[in-house]
């Protein structure tokens, strides 16, 4: 199991909060349920 940085955690909620828009949003989304899949 792959553990994930916090500041990863730190620039994918700096991104969210800069690019406040439902494409960017969803992407992110995607991506961080990838990485739990891919983790369990």
């Amino acid at each position: 199991m792959v553990t994930i940085p916090l500041q990863v955690i730190v620039m994918l909620w700096g991104l969210i909060t800069l690019y406040k828009d439902n494409f960017m949003l969803q992407t992110i989304l995607i991506f961080a349920a990838s990485l739990i899949s891919f983790n369990s």
